[in-house]
């Protein structure tokens, strides 16, 4: 357990632990969730806290990556707000702590401390791009005065939110070198295929098994009828299906000549074509 003064807990001290019991799970982790496991029991042991978590934002809610104790209802709002402010809140008896990844290494004397501690992101030149995905620290019951002492916990949340980051970067590159050999394996397959209609429905299909989707389609434009034809439709009756090329999403790439994605509830419902999934009897949901 980290050492406690009249001041607090240690923080510099504790972050270096969570850094070093996180970072040997990295090499043969399965989820991100067993990264965390290796912290959470130290920080709620730490500051005495009967129930702590990490969430992350999906959506426009808040999952549990790791939790440990009694599964309460979320402080939500406390938890918008902490990342909103961009440091430690407090509401009764909850403390949530916003933890990002730092690009530069983190210097706690302008918080009482004369230590450091360096942590460096990912090399910028990594193939994998991720968007941002907000983690939060939620502690609950914990002792408020070694949380309202303690100093430098803007350093224990960047810890956290490394090596979150590194355990995504990570499974995002164990994924990508799956698909790449089973692309080459695949591809190796469609180079014997001599029908172009059966070629492009295992494209279809792959595409769809990749992104986890429930249909997929492939697109060519009958430009003279001003029409976007779908063939194959994975899911649609006859396996066919016609839009308008300056409706939905997939008018809006023609137009572009850019790749777009939606998702239901995050973007405006007005881009998505819904004169087809009422004609299909279907929700499109991403």
């Amino acid at each position: 357990m980290p050492a406690e003064s009249r001041d607090g807990v240690d923080t510099s001290r504790l972050a270096s632990e969570l850094a070093n019991a996180m970072l040997p799970r990295l090499a043969g982790m399965q989820s991100i969730a067993e990264v965390i496991a290796a912290a959470v029991p130290r920080i709620s042991l730490a500051f005495r806290a009967t129930t702590c978590g990490v969430v992350r934002q999906s959506g426009k809610t808040w999952s549990p990556l790791y939790w440990l104790g009694a599964h309460e209802a979320l402080p939500y709002e406390l938890i918008a707000d902490c990342v909103d402010q961009g440091q430690l809140r407090v509401h009764k008896s909850w403390f949530a702590l916003p933890c990002q990844p730092a690009f530069t290494p983190v210097n706690s004397s302008s918080r009482g401390h004369s230590s450091k501690l360096a942590i460096g992101p990912l090399p910028s030149s990594s193939p994998i791009a991720l968007p941002a995905e907000p983690c939060v620290l939620v502690l609950g019951n914990a002792d408020p005065a070694l949380l309202t002492n303690a100093r430098g916990m803007d350093t224990i949340g960047t810890v956290i939110g490394q090596a979150v980051h590194a355990a995504r970067v990570l499974q995002a590159t164990q994924v990508r070198c799956q698909r790449m050999e089973e692309m080459l394996r695949i591809a190796a397959q469609w180079s014997h295929q001599e029908n172009c209609d059966e070629l492009l429905e295992a494209i279809a299909l792959v595409a769809a098994k990749w992104l986890d989707a429930e249909r997929a389609s492939i697109f060519l434009w009958d430009r003279p009828r001003h029409k976007l034809v779908g063939r194959p439709a994975l899911g649609v009756e006859g396996n066919s299906l016609e839009v308008d090329d300056n409706e939905g999403v997939v008018g809006a790439v023609l137009q572009s000549g850019q790749p777009r994605c939606w998702q239901a509830g995050d973007d405006i419902e007005a881009e998505v074509n819904r004169k087809i999934d009422r004609k299909l009897k279907f929700q499109t949901k991403s």
